[in-house]
């Protein structure tokens, strides 16, 4: 089984650039929420947690191109302390 998000590119984003301005905390925090229930509800261990361009063997884009997985981290952490999460779901960069 493969899980799959997408985020809103931001209107500078379009194209094939190497990079955007980013995407949003609300994004960043929207993500890691709904990570972090698939985690939970499927017993998905972070180590299974990557991003396109890790499996993207054409590597003819660098989608998602801008992600910071720090920042990423960030959200999830304050996402699982909200919920008493840890342990198994401990989160590696990648």
């Amino acid at each position: 089984m493969a899980l799959h998000v997408s985020l809103e590119t931001p209107p500078d984003g379009r194209g094939d650039g190497d990079a955007h301005s980013g995407y949003t905390a609300a994004q960043m925090k929207a993500l890691a929420g709904q990570v972090l229930l698939w985690q939970l509800r499927w017993g998905i261990p972070q180590r299974r947690i990557t991003t396109h361009s890790a499996v993207d063997r054409s590597q003819s884009r660098r989608d998602p191109r801008s992600f910071r997985w720090g920042r990423f981290e960030q959200a999830w952490t304050a996402a699982a302390t909200r919920c008493g999460v840890g342990g198994a779901y401990g989160l590696e960069a990648p």
